[in-house]
């Protein structure tokens, strides 16, 4: 571009750069897309109903009160897991009853809130790509 000699002229106008996609633009899609594929793999089992040892949970969790829940987990089975069993049985028993589609549509949301965490997790200790895939696996 040549300089202006011509004081009386008004200067050219200059054309700005095309904008470009940033990364922080799309930083929402690789979660977005890790949602998506973990709802869409699991959407059909909001439509099951209970099966196997949810059963023998439910009817656990209805017999007991909540401080015997929050103090003494059951170990059925063998196993300790009073969040993810005894704890959940019991509110979910509460709050929905003996229908199933409350029960899966909370473990769907728990499954995304914990993949978003993973991501995030992943993002934090190490990079973009190894977190997508950290958190794909988990989904």
């Amino acid at each position: 571009m040549k300089p202006n000699r011509n004081p009386r002229r008004k200067p050219l106008p200059t054309r700005a750069p095309a904008p470009r996609l940033q990364a922080q633009s799309l930083a929402w899609l690789v979660p977005a897309l890790l949602m998506a594929a973990a709802a869409l793999r699991l959407a059909r089992h909001l439509s099951l109903t209970f099966y196997n040892d949810d059963f023998v949970f439910l009817d656990a969790a209805s017999r007991r009160s909540w401080p015997e829940a929050l103090l003494h987990p059951l170990r059925l089975g063998g196993y300790l897991r009073p969040f993810s069993r005894d704890i959940h049985f019991k509110l979910m028993g509460d709050l929905a009853g003996m229908h199933s589609l409350p029960y899966h549509a909370v473990n769907l949301a728990l499954l995304l809130g914990c993949t978003l965490l993973v991501w995030a997790l992943g993002r934090r200790l190490l990079d973009e790509r190894a977190a997508a895939i950290g958190a794909a696996l988990f989904a």
